[in-house]
Parts: structure tokens; C-alpha cells; sequence
């Protein structure tokens, strides 16, 4: 029964997540030609105004990430308390499946979508630094993106092996279903407490919430490991494996509260939901 409401789910927004992963790499394209060009052009007036575009196309670039969590938050909304809820949750399946369905498709899309728009912004930052690298195509972009990560392990890690690949996927991956699960039970929440034509405001002011609250909150935890970094000796916490040790201490803390959030979030549909 889940994979048959998985096929649904993916249906019911494949014609706005096609496009979606389709634009992001084709604009990246683009806007990476334009710095492209800015670098090799040497009249100052055009440089000016390549350049110019370059920066406002990165920025909308990096915007547009939010795309897809806004379209999830819709489509979920609109699938368990729009009109079309009233027959999702008359499905002769337990909510708590259906509940599972969404945030599973929500994961698979937007971790799949985190891909194409990593290596679509590297390509289209690091494009014009591929000056630098005589015999190199515009495509030894990618290349620098994935080392400029590596770098960035280095940095704080110490070592990039495959130790540390493994538990960057499943950092992102816990931190993408709680997000998710933070947003879906933020627009439950709203759902539930607010009836009738203030269900909608309630849902995005429930979800605005829920996002700001765990602002503070993930603040407060990550004041913890700089305390001990500043109290403590930081050269020998460097050399060590301290920040690994964190890194790893919240991944199985985005595990245990997108679970927690998953059952409240379930519980929530399955016995304050009012369907009259």
C-alpha cells in the first residue's frame, strides 16, 4: 500500500518538480556563461555589466533553492486539509501510512533536488575560475566543486575518507526529514488549531513558527561545542576528532527529532483532525 501511495504522490507533482529539476541546472548554465564571458571580455563597460548580472543571477540562484520546500508545503496542505483532503484521509489506509508517504516522496525529491542544485551552483561559481586551469573544458567546474567540499572537510575534519562521505549523506539526509517533518507538523498544527477560512493563515504562521523555534533552538545547541572550543584547548580539540564527534552528534539528533516529529505530527491527524 505505500509504494501504490508513493506512485500517487509522485504523480500528483511530477509536472511541477520536472521543470523544477530541469530549470535549476539550465539557468546555472546560463548564468555561469555570463561570468564566463565577464572574465574573458575587457571592454569595462560590458565586464561592468556581465559581472552585474553574474551577481544578481547566483543570488536568484541560491534563492530558488527554497522552491521545492515551498511547493512540498503546498501540496501537502493542500492533500490533507484542502478539498482534495477530505478524500485523502477517507482512504481506507491508516493516516499514519499516509503521513509516511508524503514525507518519504518529500525526502526522496528534495534530497534528489539538493544534488542537481549543488553541482548546478559549483558549476556555476566556479566556472570562471576555470581560467585559471589551461587544457581544462568549462566542465572541470564540477571537479573544483566536489574539491571545494573536500577542502572544507580538510578544514575542520582533518581527513576526508570515506568515513566522512558516508556520514555527510546521512547528515543531509536526517537533516532534510526534519526539516520536512518540522514544516509538515507546523502546518498541521495550524490546521488543527484554526478552522475555516483562518486554516491557511494558521498553517503558514504555525509553520513560520515551528522554523524560528528551531532557530533558537539549534543556536543554543551549537553555543555548546563553541564554549568548550573557546574554554577549552582549541589547537589540540582541532587536531583531534572533536568536530567529527559533533557532526555525528547531530545527525542522530536530526534522526531522533524527525521521528519524535513524525509520531506528534501522526498523532495530530489521527486525533484532532475535525473533518466536519
Amino acid at each position: 500500500m505505500l509504494k501504490k501511495l508513493l506512485k500517487y504522490d509522485f504523480l500528483s507533482i511530477k509536472r511541477f518538480v520536472i521543470p523544477l529539476l530541469l530549470l535549476t541546472p539550465a539557468v546555472a548554465f546560463a548564468i555561469g556563461m555570463i561570468g564566463y564571458l565577464g572574465n574573458r571580455i575587457h571592454n569595462s563597460v560590458v565586464e561592468i555589466g556581465l559581472e552585474t548580472m553574474y551577481v544578481i543571477g547566483l543570488i536568484a540562484l541560491f534563492l530558488s533553492i527554497a522552491l521545492l520546500p515551498v511547493l512540498l508545503i503546498v501540496r501537502y496542505y493542500i492533500g490533507m486539509f484542502g478539498d482534495a483532503g477530505y478524500v485523502t484521509l477517507l482512504l481506507p489506509v491508516p493516516r499514519k501510512l499516509l503521513l509516511l508517504s508524503k514525507v518519504l516522496y518529500a525526502v526522496i525529491l528534495t534530497t534528489g533536488y539538493l544534488v542537481v542544485a549543488f553541482f548546478s551552483i559549483g558549476f556555476a561559481f566556479f566556472v570562471t575560475q576555470t581560467i585559471l586551469y589551461p587544457g581544462h573544458t568549462i566542465f572541470y567546474a564540477f571537479h573544483l566543486t566536489l574539491a571545494s567540499v573536500k577542502g572544507l572537510s580538510l578544514g575542520f575534519l582533518g581527513d576526508f575518507n570515506a568515513g566522512v562521505a558516508v556520514e555527510l549523506v546521512f547528515y543531509v539526509i536526517f537533516l532534510v526529514t526534519f526539516i520536512i517533518n518540522l514544516f509538515y507538523t507546523g502546518v498541521t498544527l495550524g490546521a488543527v488549531v484554526f478552522q475555516g477560512k483562518a486554516k491557511i493563515g494558521g498553517a503558514i504562521g504555525f509553520c513560520i513558527a515551528a522554523y524560528m523555534a528551531w532557530s533558537l533552538i539549534k543556536t543554543l545547541i551549537e553555543a555548546i561545542p563553541t564554549m568548550i572550543l573557546v574554554t577549552g584547548d582549541a589547537e589540540e580539540l582541532l587536531g583531534s576528532s572533536f568536530f567529527f564527534f559533533v557532526w555525528i552528534a547531530e545527525t542522530v539528533l536530526y534522526a531522533c527529532f524527525s521521528v519524535g516529529l513524525f509520531f506528534l505530527n501522526a498523532r495530530l491527524i489521527d486525533r484532532k483532525l475535525n473533518l466536519a
